[in-house]
């Protein structure tokens, strides 16, 4: 075959539905957006809380530390006081606080979780909108990985950027 005619090849095996081929390559490609992601941001689970905006948000705020209570609950629906009214954020930090107590590696380990559940989504709803595999796998990948998104890891502070996304999706 000529180099023109695998590339009309290619395209049309992206735009037809999907059969138990195609779903294999979907879960292999999900797989594969999960490992990476990992890979670059599952380092982080060592990492301890930033000396930064990480106390107000949690390590030092009594209403977070305590994990959730009711008391918690109403707390979260009402305060806005950083600057932000952001309750599901708060109350992530809670459940965070809950599992993992005030062990850093847990908290991060939702950022990860998050993001990772982000790309993925992020994948299928590409694929989906558009009916390319390949061409919304790599979007997926770039997504996964970009130093834009490191800061939204890594960060504990930063949950409300890594909720809005997986929400968004």
């Amino acid at each position: 075959m000529k180099r023109q005619e695998w590339k009309v090849l290619l395209l049309e095996s992206e735009s037809q539905p999907a059969g138990l081929k195609d779903r294999w390559t979907v879960l292999a490609v999900c797989v594969f957006l999960a490992v990476i992601t990992f890979a670059v941001f599952g380092q982080t689970l060592r990492y301890e809380f930033v000396n930064y905006d990480d106390k107000r948000y949690v390590y030092e705020n009594p209403e977070v530390a305590r994990g959730l209570t009711w008391e918690g609950f109403r707390w979260a629906l009402t305060y806005g006081q950083i600057g932000h009214w952001h309750p599901l954020t708060w109350l992530s930090h809670m459940l965070d606080c809950q599992l993992y107590g005030l062990q850093a590696g847990g908290h991060h380990l939702t950022n990860v979780l998050l993001h990772t559940g982000t790309v993925i989504l992020l994948f299928l709803v590409l694929r989906r909108m558009t009916g390319f595999l390949w061409r919304s796998a790599f979007v997926a990948a770039v997504f996964a990985i970009h130093p834009l998104r490191a800061e939204s890891v890594a960060w504990i502070a930063e949950r409300k950027d890594v909720l809005s996304a997986f929400f968004s999706c």
